[in-house]
Order: C-alpha cells, then structure tokens, then sequence
C-alpha cells in the first residue's frame, strides 16, 4: 500500500511495555454505540509487580462526539492473561484466555463477568488460544449434536512439561452464563511450537515448530458409550522447511485448505501460501521494504490476519536501538504495514503434482538424481529406480 493513512492513533506513555496486538471492536452504524480498544500491559512505570499481565487498558470512544474524547479506564484481573479474543456472535461480550488456561466472559468494558471457568494448577501455561463460531450452514468439524449452531468455541493449547501439550475446546454458553469443557486432548511436540492456525470446517490444525518442522493434525470427535465426548488428533502430513529462522514467523489461515507462512529466510522476508490437504507450495514472493532498518533486520517481528476482500494484511518491525548524551539506551520500534491480493483455486490432487517441484526447491530438498530425500516428492514410481544404486 503506497498510500497509507493513520485513521486512528492512541498514546501510552513511555516505558510501557504490552504483551500481543491490541484488540479493537468497532461498535457498528448505531451512532449511539461505542467502540472499544484494548491492550495487556506486561509492565510499566505505573504498573506494580503483582499487576504485570493482569491489567488490561481500556479505550472506550463514542460514535456520535467524533472521538475528540476518548476515556482510558485500567483494569486489573485476578489471574495472568494470556490473550483477549471478539466473537461476531456475542457484540457486547469480550472473552478473556487466562495464562493458566481458565477462559472467562466479561462485558465490554470489563466492569462484569458473565462467566468463569475454573481451572487447577495441572493445566500448564497457555501458549496459544482462538475463537471460532460453529457454522448453521456448513459442515464443520464440531457437530450440532454436541454444540448448537452457531455456538462460540474457544480452543486453546496449554505446555504441561517437556514436549507434553494439552488442547482444550471449550463453549462459551451465554444462556447458562457457563464456559463448558467439550474436548480434551493431549499432543506430543517434540519441537517448540511457534505459530498456529486452526480451520473449524474440516478441524485442520496447523503447528509450525522452532526446527522447521510445519505439522497438519486432524481434528476427530465423537460421542462415547457414556455419551461424553472424546476427541483425537491424528497426524495429516509434515512439511520440514530448512533454511529458514521461524522464532518469530507467522502463519494465518488464507482459506479452505490454504495457510499463509511469512518467515526470514537469510536477510529476506518470504511470503509462502501453502496448501495443506497435499502439502504442496501454492505460491512465494520475496517481500521487500523501502525502509532499510526493516529489509536489513536481523530479528523482524511478524504479523499476519486475512482481510474479507480476499487481501492479506501484514506487518513487518523491528526493534531500534538508539544511545542518548547521557549514554541512557532509547529503545523504539519501526513497522510497516503491506497488503498482498491472494487467489485460492480448488485443492485436486493433479494440481498439487504440478507444483512438487517448487514445494521441493522451497523446502531445501536436493532434487538431484542421486539424491533419495526426494523420493515422494519430485520422483515416484520408475523415475525412482531407474538409476545406478550405490
């Protein structure tokens, strides 16, 4: 985007620091409505021990006052908070993922909680939450026999120890002001998750690990003799990635079966879309920035949502370390933001075969006759054996 335009700015003082992107709910048409912005705070100079990741601040701005006044309210939680999450299905309603995995419901400026759930200590520490709404008019991996349609679900993935994760699919009952326990799986990982996607219409879940490893599990649930439910993943594929430094990579769920990756490969930013039925590489653009500190970084911080105008919006920053007179560090970020247009055309497995061959390149695969890791991939069948063996 070349003709970028801040439509709306808030200030912080500085030192303060906040942990994930800021949360706003746009209060719709209603001129009388308010719009909502929150942001966690990890620390700050105001902000106490005890009330690191606890606080939450509030912007609340009205429609009808053209925002020349905003009011900033500071909340402060009970527990350590993990993420904050909107659902189209409940506007008046915030869901609150706390770090210790319990998810509570709270009006939207956070004076009352409609719902709480419990959780104990065994539960481990959250390292990535989403919400999602069950579909009344699409199949989805979530039954009408277990939730109603239209149902607010809230998954979450908790490390208990060593590479021992637990994932939990809760529902969020408004009715009985309840957070209910549908689903509880456990998932061994033997490499570092950094990045998630979930897609709740075929239950793909997308898992990129530290190492390179970019695993697709299956989402499977039923209903038991007891008539509880119980649930399984199952291993779809692996994709191993190599080349590639994805501490602070970024995937997000383009569409059906597809998943975008931005990653740092070297000193450049790659933008991938992937289609993960087959695992196949779908598309790739190197992305490069005007601003030299961004293009040149050596640690750039991605961002990733998709737009409903079939756009991806993405943010590249980076830290900036600057030294004053009197030798004090002044720590400051630069960011930019770009959109990318993305078609997805239907998955079918002759496609996929016709793009083996960029999937291996991109994969760091030799792709040489004498080479066996390509087998599967770029050669099959006689094209396999039809060479001297060692």
């Amino acid at each position: 985007t070349t003709n970028q335009k801040c439509v709306k700015s808030w200030t912080t003082p500085p030192g303060v620091n906040f942990s994930g992107p800021v949360i706003h709910r746009d209060g719709g048409q209603d001129p009388n409505a308010f719009d909502y912005t929150y942001a966690i705070v990890s620390s700050g100079p105001d902000i106490t021990k005890a009330e690191e990741n606890k606080t939450i601040w509030v912007w609340k701005s009205s429609k009808n006052n053209n925002n020349e006044e905003e009011d900033k309210t500071k909340k402060i939680l009970e527990e350590r908070i993990s993420a904050i999450h909107l659902s189209p299905t409940l506007l008046s309603h915030v869901i609150i993922v706390n770090a210790s995995g319990s998810v509570e419901l709270a009006t939207n400026d956070l004076d009352r909680l409609t719902a709480k759930q419990k959780t104990t200590n065994k539960d481990g520490d959250v390292v990535w939450s989403s919400v999602f709404v069950t579909s009344n008019h699409r199949a989805c991996c979530i039954p009408s026999s277990m939730v109603p349609a239209g149902a607010t679900m809230v998954i979450t993935v908790t490390h208990q120890h060593a590479d021992l994760y637990t994932v939990k699919l809760n529902f969020v009952n408004v009715e009985r002001r309840s957070i209910e326990n549908v689903a509880k799986m456990e998932l061994n990982l033997t490499e570092r998750p950094v990045a998630f996607t979930f897609d709740a219409m075929d239950g793909k879940m997308t898992i990129l690990g530290a190492e390179g490893t970019w695993t697709v599990w299956r989402l499977l649930l039923k209903h038991s003799s007891s008539k509880k439910v119980m649930g399984q993943l199952r291993e779809h594929l692996a994709i191993k990635l190599k080349g590639y430094d994805l501490d602070s990579a970024a995937i997000s769920q383009v569409s059906e079966n597809y998943v975008a990756m931005m990653a740092t490969r070297g000193k450049e930013h790659v933008m991938s879309v992937w289609e993960i039925k087959y695992g196949t590489l779908q598309a790739e653009q190197v992305i490069k920035t005007s601003e030299k500190t961004l293009q040149n970084s050596s640690s750039p911080v991605y961002n990733m949502t998709v737009l409903s105008n079939s756009h991806i919006a993405f943010t590249v920053s980076t830290i900036l370390e600057a030294k004053t007179k009197t030798k004090k560090k002044v720590m400051s970020t630069q960011s930019v933001v770009m959109l990318c247009p993305f078609y997805s055309e239907p998955v079918s497995l002759m496609a996929a075969m016709g793009k083996m061959k960029s999937t291996v390149a991109f994969m760091g695969i030799d792709d040489g006759v004498k080479s066996t890791e390509n087998i599967g991939f770029s050669r099959c069948g006689y094209d396999v054996v039809a060479y001297d063996m060692p």
